[in-house]
């Protein structure tokens, strides 16, 4: 039964990876590779203290897509990593032991990934609820702060409305890293753009998930104020598509800073 599994798993890598290839290309004789002193050099200045770390149990897709909206003003693609417990999320979930000492129990949990290098690759988890303090780690040190049983599913921001176009399965315990690099400026070029209805939706939900804070309006007031630059900055370089729902949440904080501009 257990080889029939594999064997499943196996085809569904084979298939993805091949429907993938040649989607984005590496071309270093260009120049346009991303080095890993230069994504460094970009990620110097990455605050994400803004982000609500309160509830780690919830909103952990809003962080990710906040994230990676702001490595795109960085001009530095990603993509989001999943980590899942297995059907039985009793027995199997995904937990993280938190700087404090506290035990987070997910059923999924999911961040953004950065890659840069043709040919010798290197993959960054970029997640402030696994490290608020040093929230750039390698793709290994966030599987193992995790400590997933199952599968890790790497999932691509797309062109699709829901901002995804391709879902691909890694089997455990090898946790293969992606069939593609996501490295070049080629890779930004042909990133889609981010939607104002999905950054309206990802402003409210981290926006109302800290009203019980003690620092509540500091944290509001933070949320509105990095969804006013990050809107700003996406326009600046092209990746914002400007998208109008006029009747929805008209009345929210977040709706005057997304759509009253």
């Amino acid at each position: 039964m257990l080889e029939r599994i594999l064997l499943f798993y196996l085809c569904i890598i084979a298939r993805h990876t091949a429907s993938l290839k040649g989607y984005y290309y590496d071309d270093t004789e260009s120049g346009q590779e991303l080095s890993y002193s230069k994504v460094l050099e970009r990620l110097s200045n990455l605050n994400l203290n803004f982000l609500p770390l309160k509830h780690l149990e919830n909103n952990c897709y809003s962080r990710a897509y906040f994230i990676s909206m702001i490595l795109a003003t960085y001009r530095i693609p990603s993509i989001l990593v999943y980590i899942h417990s297995s059907l039985n999320y009793d027995q199997d979930p995904v937990v993280l032991t938190t700087e404090s000492g506290k035990e987070i129990k997910w059923r999924y949990h999911v961040a953004p990934l950065i890659s840069f290098g043709s040919k010798t690759r290197s993959y960054f988890v970029i997640d402030p609820a696994v490290s608020s303090r040093h929230p750039i780690l390698t793709q290994n040190e966030w599987i193992y702060k995790l400590r997933p049983k199952s599968g890790l599913y790497v999932q691509y921001y797309g062109e699709a409305e829901d901002g995804i176009s391709h879902i691909n399965s890694f089997l455990p315990p090898t946790h293969n890293i992606p069939p593609r690099s996501i490295s070049t400026n080629e890779d930004f070029i042909t990133m889609p753009k981010f939607r104002l209805f999905h950054i309206l939706n990802t402003c409210m939900e981290l926006y109302n998930q800290e009203e019980q804070a003690d620092n509540e309006y500091v944290i509001k007031h933070r949320i509105l104020e990095q969804t006013s630059n990050v809107i700003q900055n996406l326009k600046r370089i092209n990746k914002l598509n400007e998208d109008i729902n006029n009747y929805y949440e008209r009345g929210h904080e977040c709706y005057k800073v997304v759509f009253e501009r």
